[in-house]
């Protein structure tokens, strides 16, 4: 495996978002309650962390930013595998809106709770953000497109 030396004393510098979109193969779908994949740059690597979809419809300006000792919220939503991935937290039920600091609107609180293993496929998703963009409150639109909701 080679000598790799220590790990590094001080924090890696941070390099921002690189990564915010749900993939075909996404292993945060619905299954697994419809948690997105979120990917920063830290220094050379790539820190990936499951945070709500439904969180997530008003865009990459709500994406959760770093805290301020410089490290993303993985273990809000996920678990580190000492392996240098996050699965997501298998625990969760309803989780109730929380502020927290994002990448471009400030601190933001979610309109919606985040029920983990709501099903919420990739057309529902791109639907009820659509619903937004077009003036729709988070609430009206997570009613209209998701039945249990209503």
């Amino acid at each position: 495996m080679g000598d790799h030396g220590p790990p590094p004393v001080e924090a890696q510098p941070y390099k921002g978002l690189t990564g915010f979109a749900p993939t075909p193969g996404d292993s945060f779908a619905p299954i697994n309650g419809s948690l997105f994949r979120i990917t920063y740059k830290f220094g050379p690597w790539n820190v990936i962390i499951p945070w709500p979809a439904l969180w997530l419809i008003r865009g990459e300006a709500v994406v959760p930013s770093k805290n301020r000792d410089g490290f993303v919220p993985s273990a809000e939503f996920g678990v580190p595998t000492f392996n240098g991935e996050t699965t997501p937290r298998l625990d969760l039920g309803t989780v109730a809106p929380f502020a927290y600091p994002t990448l471009g609107a400030g601190l933001y609180t979610p309109e919606v709770p985040f029920i983990f293993g709501e099903t919420l496929t990739g057309m529902t998703y791109r639907s009820i953000a659509a619903a937004v963009r077009a003036g729709a409150s988070a609430e009206e639109a997570v009613k209209k497109f998701i039945p249990s909701r209503r």
